[in-house]
């Protein structure tokens, strides 16, 4: 069984109310900048030079400047506050042969910018978040060692006087005003997650640090991530075909997901995807879906029809990729003390699987917020360092062969409860050999959430019908301070952006310009539909307003 489907195509576009925000225009003089430069690198006896590609969500033209950037001269004048860019970096004789496209950064994810025989193989892409100070020059460089992966420094920083014009400075994160819907609309300035959301978000921040830890030294772990597309589809289809080799089983949906938003169901049973009849081959069940999801185009209406509770459905919707939002945190140390915003973030990789976690929390957290009616164009969040009092488990009272006991009904991964060696099923029936019975029940129970930290536990069970003890001396966890951002306007810009491609490709669909064969997804070869997705999944990962027919 596949636990989830991966695939770029599947997951839905929260529409946030931010898309209704107004904004207000920004003036920045030269006295509120500062400057940026990148100093040239060399690597394998090749020059190489760093180009800033996007900016706050936005493609930029890679020409622009090129002279300079070749020269190591090059200045980048952003006015004081906090930017989100993407930067590249080229073989300088790479970089030479790079000419200016009619379009300009319309083509940004397009791959013909040069030609193919001088496109070099090992273009370095890099997302950092700036902090600038009025009229201070920063000087960047790439940095790499044997042990680590590259990553963008400070290598000096001194003040200087940012002589620019308006017209060449990129500008911090907007001003937003919102626009008042009724007489009755509030917005919501602060929130308090839910108690399940805050404690699952605690524990995944205490894990990010722990793996930032043991990769690098550092007062204060940072990271950035640019506003992204989900790839994932939402759904665990059954590893086997079902009904004679005629359906795809649906075993889950993932919340906040397209598949959700089609209301597929746990216990569907998927028969037709865009009228053709679903037939089992050497595919898995999972693939044969997946496949048919990324044979569409942005913006293409989607038609499942499926089998529930023994009555046929007709499933449809449009679809739309969900957009995570630009992200970034930051995790003092405990020996940090005080935490301050450092001038320069860069994006470092985290694994898969914790990846996979934080998306899906941020999702949670974004659907809150928005539920919620929060305008505000940041969700900033703020914790301090605490102690993890909670054992890990949750259960009932019972009674089983002549004893009182507490059944466990579920027993969280990485807990105290675990670690002492509970299972779901397990019938607590002694604490620290005191027997557990109607009169002292609560009040045993009431002293497992009290313990101090080095104080030993001992609990005798019963499992299988057997006694065991278990002990160990009981330390709660540090869950570590952290401060979390979510760009909730680069969410609201990629989902325009979307509904823009979406819009194009629809008209594009209506002319005979993009055609769609519903039998797409049983060819090897891609469909016209699937170019179109795969240009979009291209890197830098924002979406533009490009398009790959």
């Amino acid at each position: 069984m596949n636990l989830v489907s991966k695939t770029f195509n599947l997951m839905n576009v929260t529409k946030l109310s931010l898309l209704v925000l107004a904004l207000t225009s920004l003036h920045v003089s030269a006295e509120q900048c500062a400057t940026i430069s990148f100093n040239k690198a060399e690597k394998n006896n090749q020059a190489y030079v760093t180009v800033v590609v996007a900016h706050n969500g936005e493609g930029l033209e890679r020409t622009k400047g090129k002279s300079a950037i070749i020269a190591g001269e090059h200045n980048y004048y952003f006015a004081t506050g906090k930017h989100t860019i993407m930067v590249e970096q080229w073989p300088v004789r790479s970089y030479k042969k790079l000419r200016r496209t009619a379009r300009g950064f319309k083509k940004f994810n397009r791959s013909n910018l040069i030609p193919s025989k001088y496109k070099p193989a090992d273009i370095f892409l890099k997302t950092i978040q700036l902090n600038v100070k009025a009229n201070q020059h920063y000087q960047l460089e790439y940095f790499q060692t044997n042990e680590q992966a590259a990553e963008i420094r400070v290598k000096s920083e001194y003040q200087a006087v940012c002589a620019a014009d308006d017209a060449s400075i990129f500008f911090a994160e907007k001003v937003f005003v919102a626009k008042k819907v009724n007489s009755n609309d509030t917005t919501i300035n602060d929130l308090s997650l839910p108690d399940s959301l805050e404690y699952r978000l605690r524990k995944l921040m205490t894990k990010i640090g722990t793996f930032h830890q043991n990769t690098e030294v550092s007062t204060t772990y940072t990271n950035v991530f640019y506003a992204k597309l989900n790839d994932i589809i939402g759904t665990a289809i059954n590893n086997e075909y079902v009904d004679n080799g005629t359906a795809l089983l649906v075993l889950s949906v993932l919340p906040n997901s397209f598949a959700q938003q089609l209301k597929l169901r746990s216990g569907d049973k998927i028969t037709h995807l865009s009228g053709v009849k679903v037939k089992a081959d050497e595919r898995a069940p999972d693939q044969q879906f997946s496949h048919y999801m990324s044979s569409l185009y942005l913006g293409e209406k989607v038609k499942i029809n499926v089998v529930r509770n023994n009555k046929k459905l007709k499933l449809t919707g449009e679809y739309k990729p969900v957009i995570l939002p630009e992200v970034s945190y930051q995790l003092p140390t405990s020996d940090t003390k005080e935490s301050k915003q450092p001038a320069l973030i860069t994006h470092k990789t985290l694994p898969g699987i914790i990846t996979f976690e934080l998306d899906q929390l941020l999702l949670e957290v974004v659907d809150f917020y928005k539920s919620n009616n929060y305008k505000k164009p940041n969700i900033h969040l703020t914790r301090n360092e605490v102690f993890d009092r909670k054992l890990g488990f949750s259960g009932k009272k019972v009674a089983r062969i002549g004893r009182l006991g507490f059944e466990l009904e579920q027993v969280d991964e990485e807990s105290f409860a675990q670690s002492i060696g509970l299972i779901e099923g397990d019938i607590i029936v002694e604490v620290n050999d005191n027997s557990i019975s109607h009169e002292n029940f609560n009040t045993m129970v009431k002293s497992l959430t009290s313990l101090t930290s080095g104080q030993k536990l001992s609990l005798t069970i019963q499992r299988d019908k057997q006694n065991l003890t278990l002990s160990k001396q009981y330390q709660p966890e540090k869950l570590i301070a952290f401060d979390l951002t979510l760009d909730l306007y680069s969410l609201a810009l990629a989902n325009a952006k979307l509904e823009e491609i979406a819009s194009a490709n629809r008209v594009a669909h209506r002319k005979g310009e993009l055609r769609f064969d519903s039998n797409a997804y049983d060819r090897a070869s891609p469909s016209a539909a699937t170019q179109n997705m795969r240009a979009l999944r291209a890197e830098p990962k924002i979406p533009t307003t490009s398009k790959r027919n």
